[in-house]
């Protein structure tokens, strides 16, 4: 898959889902149908698929990038510093609240998960995880073996299931994880553009 094909996929999914969830459905009944949800089962899995969205994605993708371009690589942990600091700011703009505080009655407690008050608009774990896999897809774009496939369809699907765990562990509403993954797809196709420019070399 080309590392631009994956956002575009990613672009047409937030934005679809954004507009389907703003425009046909009811934006509060959505979100509380996400936060009643409470299966053992779930919430194992969605406590690890929001692991995955902090370091582990951050850092593999990185050391990655090292690993095969060198030196080079360290535009690409700059633009996800930056990346980084753009959440931060726009969280600290709105400062939003939490879903423990929007709905407490709903707000579930998972094993292991403690929840935030505010600062929710935009995701940055949704943001993270869709810069970080489109990382990974950059540098292994150039590998064909069908067990790269494979690894790739698993990635793509991580970014689903790490966005959707936000939701389910009442760290985030669904709007703030629209938010997080449309910008974080803009941000990397912009810093892969200005990367490329630079460095033509982080594009073979």
């Amino acid at each position: 898959m080309r590392p631009l094909t994956y956002l575009f996929i990613i672009f047409i999914i937030f934005t679809v889902g954004a507009i389907w969830v703003l425009s046909f459905g009811n934006l509060t009944e959505c979100n509380l149908s996400f936060f009643k949800l409470n299966k053992k089962i779930l919430s194992t899995f969605f406590k690890y698929a929001s692991l995955w969205a902090e370091w582990p994605i951050i850092l593999t993708s990185l050391l990655l990038s090292f690993y095969k371009w060198g030196k080079y690589a360290w535009m690409w942990v700059l633009s996800f510093a930056i990346e980084g600091l753009v959440i931060q700011t726009i969280k600290r703009f709105y400062n939003a609240p939490r879903p423990i505080e929007s709905f407490p009655t709903y707000a579930k407690q998972v094993d292991g998960i403690l929840l935030a008050h505010f600062g929710s608009f935009p995701s940055g774990h949704t943001a993270a995880v869709v810069f970080g896999t489109g990382l990974l897809l950059w540098s292994l774009y150039s590998t064909h073996s069908k067990s790269r496939v494979f690894l790739l369809i698993v990635l793509f699907l991580g970014v689903i299931s790490a966005a959707l765990s936000r939701v389910y562990l009442c760290q985030h509403h669904l709007q703030d994880i629209f938010a997080g993954g449309l910008i974080g797809a803009t941000i990397f196709y912009l810093f892969s553009r200005i990367n490329t420019k630079l460095f033509p070399i982080l594009s073979k």
